[in-house]
């Protein structure tokens, strides 16, 4: 159920129409105009969520209620351009979706703010969440349930997630922390930061360092992949994790803890270094590739 209230404010002159709103704040700033909405919708059993806004951060929080409560934050350079800025917002069972598209025309000259819209929405804990942002970062925290992120521009962190995720920015730095599912992962220019229980994982930025950490019951139930274009390259596996390691660097050094793995050509109980290694983890299992194309690679089991 979707409950919505129609309200008027005025603030200073201005007179803004909120319709089918749950509530409404305006702040009027030295070069930006603002509008606050809400929207509120009941759910029953785990919940489908599909966020998208043409500019502007995205936070979906998990909590303790059978409630998606949607806070939307609209701004811009004076009234007349917030105005154009709409929220398409339906339900359909337990399946909401929430899109601000870019309004058209929508142009702004000089040194006027850049309008767009910022999503903050608190949800179930067992809800998949879908969201898009054409220029923002994005933040998903304490949700159980499948998660594909994406944004052009911007940084994207997930944090105490169960299931598959997805995440996708064409410029940002990317921070997974204790997820426990698959991870598919790319940026077109960042950092990567992955930590939890990993099935699978498919790992790629053109430029930035990646830091895994695979936690006790990570097992590679489909072939990792772990690229960087520029950057250096740390990998943690917990023992017992079985897998084929094939790591390579074209500027660097890989280095291998000697309890890691052993190759035909590894002697000795001492660390090993070279801008190549391929030996088997455990009793070896399906491929773990890592590669950097400038930068040091090192695993390291614990």
């Amino acid at each position: 159920m979707h409950k919505s209230a129609p309200v008027v404010v005025q603030c200073a002159g201005f007179v803004a129409a909120a319709v089918a709103l749950a509530a409404c704040d305006i702040s009027i700033g030295a070069a930006e105009y603002s509008v606050r909405e809400e929207k509120t919708f009941t759910v029953s059993g785990p919940a489908q969520l599909e966020l998208s806004t043409f500019d502007g951060n995205i936070e979906v929080r998990g909590w303790d209620r059978n409630e998606v409560l949607v806070e939307v934050e609209k701004r811009g350079p004076d009234q007349a351009t917030v105005d154009k800025i709409q929220v398409k917002a339906a339900q359909d069972g337990s399946r909401i979706t929430v899109d601000v598209p870019k309004p058209s025309p929508l142009a702004t000259t000089g040194f006027r703010s850049s309008p767009g819209a910022r999503l903050v929405v608190s949800v179930p804990q067992t809800t998949a969440v879908v969201a898009r942002s054409g220029d923002g970062a994005i933040t998903v925290r304490r949700v159980s349930g499948k998660i594909d992120l994406d944004t052009d521009d911007g940084s994207v962190r997930v944090e105490d997630v169960k299931g598959d995720v997805v995440i996708r920015t064409g410029d940002g730095a990317v921070d997974a922390r204790h997820i426990e599912g698959s991870a598919r992962i790319s940026t077109g220019d960042g950092s990567v930061r992955a930590d939890g229980i990993l099935r699978g994982l498919d790992l790629e930025t053109r430029d930035g360092s990646v830091d895994v950490a695979a936690r006790a019951g990570s097992a590679v139930e489909s072939d990792w992949n772990i690229t960087t274009g520029d950057g250096g390259i740390r990998l943690e596996l917990p023992e017992g994790l079985n897998a084929d390691l094939d790591a390579q660097c074209a500027d660097g050094r890989v280095q291998i803890d000697a309890t890691a793995g052993q190759a035909a050509d590894a002697g000795g109980g001492e660390e090993h270094e070279r801008r190549s290694f391929r030996g088997k983890i455990g009793s070896g299992g399906r491929p773990v590739k890592v590669r950097s194309g400038s930068g040091s690679i090192t695993v390291k089991v614990w």
